[in-house]
């Protein structure tokens, strides 16, 4: 069974689906600093959101180029393929070129497919002005302000993280395209020498 799913997920690996991830939310009652120390525990938090908000751009801006190159590879790769079935001789060599075309176009899909899920939309939470907006006691101000920042980074952590996850597989993906197109190549050149060789003969 081991060598069954090892095979699988060299072939076509799949998302681990594991247990729903939770954040664990921070509270006002957690907080033990002392107050002349309460600022630099606000501008930590801060900068601990704007890490994650980082790590989302960078894991979006990565997809973005994979969909773009994806694109352009999956419309070669048809534009070959209509050129293969429009030709008039087919022998098993054509097969074997059309078997790792098809091949080679799941693993684009599979990679742009992933690729697109990096880029959807959910639910981001966003510092705005209005966070800032309360009357509150001077301590209990920043300890709220850190609660409910350090609170949105948690939680955009998870979303992240599920960002990268799907980054990952498109990548796993890829590898596996790039391995097919070394074999298509190869059977290329191998169907042209053999048609070289008939056409030399006659």
């Amino acid at each position: 069974m081991k060598a069954f799913k090892d095979l699988r997920e060299l072939i076509w690996p799949l998302l681990e689906k594991g247990p729903k991830q939770e954040p664990i939310l921070l509270e006002e009652s957690k907080i033990s600093i002392e107050e002349n120390k309460i600022n630099d525990a606000l501008k930590q938090a801060l900068e601990y959101f704007d890490v994650e908000n980082d790590r989302n751009k960078a894991v979006e801006a990565k997809s973005s180029i994979f969909i773009g190159t994806m694109s352009v590879a999956i419309s070669v790769v048809l534009g070959v393929t209509s050129i293969l079935f429009n030709s008039k001789s087919f022998d098993s060599n054509t097969l074997i070129l059309i078997i790792f075309l098809f091949i080679l176009i799941l693993y684009l899909s599979r990679t742009l497919w992933f690729s697109i899920k990096v880029l959807e939309r959910k639910g981001f939470y966003i510092i705005e002005i209005e966070d800032f907006l309360f009357k509150a006691a001077n301590e209990k101000y920043y300890k709220k302000l850190i609660v409910d920042i350090t609170n949105k980074t948690r939680k955009n952590s998870i979303k992240v993280n599920e960002k990268v996850s799907n980054m990952a597989m498109a990548q796993e993906y890829f590898k596996r395209a790039i391995f097919i197109i070394p074999l298509y190549s190869l059977t290329l050149l191998i169907s042209y020498i053999i048609k070289l060789k008939y056409l030399t003969l006659i």
